[in-house]
């Protein structure tokens, strides 16, 4: 790496406030419990801050109001994390493969492109697309005829957005992903063959998808195209790897789905919900703005915005906390229940033998 900075420029260019050596120069970056010499880290949650007394970094980026050796040089900032993105930017650009359009590539009749495309070599693109400036196609991605990509884009190797869908500026498409397979539609049919009394005949899938702005796509994650209109997916979203979203589905501005995220068919996520990993939402449910939905979760119903919710079927996080903890006593109450069975057994015999005596 070939990018130094000292400690007081980058405390300014952070706006962050700087404890120790300001002349001490940056040269590398690293995690806390493998930095060293003129390495920069940060800490960014407080479970770890005793790292902070074992690190042999030259700087730490850490929260205003951590707790940090004397000794230990220290950057203080309103959010470790961000500043850490920040840095990694800085000693870290992005460098681009492609400038241009490879001979390589397949173009595709009256497709237009912007200033500063590149496509790499392999690189597929249909009839009539229109690749934005500045957007960067790598080998093996394809682009279906009449799609549109916006401008700053990164569609990595493999990545594939299939026709008539629209993706928005500044969103990156992993490998794998696929965008406007078809939707999951089928009719169940009577064939009149008794050895095969119901097929299934496909229902054609002619809406889109449509990516707004800012939008981030993980690996081998697929947007299903909407069966007659379009697939949304909301500006500043960023979703996982391995997730899968159904046709008709509309996600609000800045969710978060994490791996293996499942959302059938027309369901509906408001602004900044979160998914984390292998939940799924059922068809047609609606998830209200901010909601949290926790790991391996099951929405079987709509959900009210802000809470957060687990389980499956996904309750409200104090009710399923409740429950899992009744579920861990169970075995306790099934032996308690056993012996009230037996003492009530011992009751009505000694009842039933007293009544016998008194007749």
């Amino acid at each position: 790496m070939s990018h130094q900075q000292t400690l007081s420029e980058l405390a300014e260019l952070l706006n962050g406030s700087l404890h120790g050596e300001g002349d001490r120069v940056i040269k590398s970056l690293a995690s806390i419990s493998n930095a060293a010499g003129d390495d920069l880290t940060y800490l960014d949650n407080i479970k770890f801050e005793k790292e902070l007394e074992t690190t042999k970094a030259c700087c730490v980026l850490v929260d205003r109001d951590i707790k940090a050796p004397e000794s230990l040089n220290i950057i203080r900032v309103d959010q470790p994390l961000a500043a850490w993105a920040a840095i990694l930017e800085l000693f870290h650009p992005r460098k681009r493969l492609f400038e241009e359009v490879s001979p390589a590539a397949h173009m595709g009749n009256d497709v237009t492109t912007g200033e500063g495309v590149g496509i790499g070599p392999g690189a597929w693109v249909g009839d009539g697309a229109c690749i934005e400036s500045n957007t960067e196609i790598y080998p093996g991605a394809t682009v279906g005829p009449g799609a549109v990509i916006g401008e700053n884009c990164i569609i990595y190797p493999g990545a594939h957005v299939y026709h008539d869908c629209r993706i928005g500026n500044r969103v990156i498409i992993h490998s794998g992903a696929v965008i406007g397979g078809d939707g999951f539609g089928f009719a169940q049919v009577p064939s009149g063959d008794p050895a095969e009394p119901v097929l299934h005949k496909k229902v054609q899938q002619v809406g889109n998808v449509v990516i707004e702005d800012d939008v981030e796509i993980g690996a081998n994650t697929t947007i299903d195209r909407a069966a007659l209109d379009t697939t949304l997916i909301g500006k500043g979203t960023k979703i996982d790897n391995q997730v899968v979203i159904g046709h008709n589905v509309v996600t609000g501005r800045h969710c978060l789905l994490v791996a293996q995220v499942g959302i059938a068919g027309s369901a509906r996520l408001g602004n900044y919900v979160t998914l984390a990993g292998q939940s799924g939402v059922g068809g047609h449910l609606e998830v209200g703005d901010g909601a949290i939905v926790g790991g391996k979760s099951g929405v079987m119903r709509s959900l009210d915005g802000g809470n957060v919710y687990l389980g499956i079927p996904a309750l409200p996080a104090g009710t399923t906390k409740r429950i899992y903890a009744a579920m861990e006593k169970l075995p306790e109450y099934r032996r308690k229940i056993s012996r009230l069975e037996k003492r009530i057994d011992e009751l009505e015999g000694r009842m039933g033998n007293s009544s016998e005596e008194k007749s």
